[in-house]
């Protein structure tokens, strides 16, 4: 939501996690930038998973680990 970071903070969170679907480049960069480790869930695809560690996502999140994995 447009006020991730206020409820970020007013939660104490410790990390941001969100679903791959709807996470842009500028969301992840915001989320970074901030200073949260960023999460991503559900990552089943190679190619989404190499996108958004390329934009500095901590952890991926999926259901096919070995076929990710074997992808990345």
């Amino acid at each position: 939501p447009p006020d991730w970071r206020q409820a970020a903070e007013r939660l104490e969170c410790a990390a941001v996690h969100a679903d791959t679907r709807s996470l842009t480049h500028e969301q992840a960069e915001a989320v970074k930038a901030a200073g949260y480790p960023l999460i991503v869930w559900t990552v089943n695809d190679a190619a989404r998973g190499r996108e958004l560690l390329s934009w500095g996502v901590n952890s991926l999140i999926t259901d096919t680990p070995a076929t990710l994995a074997a992808g990345l």
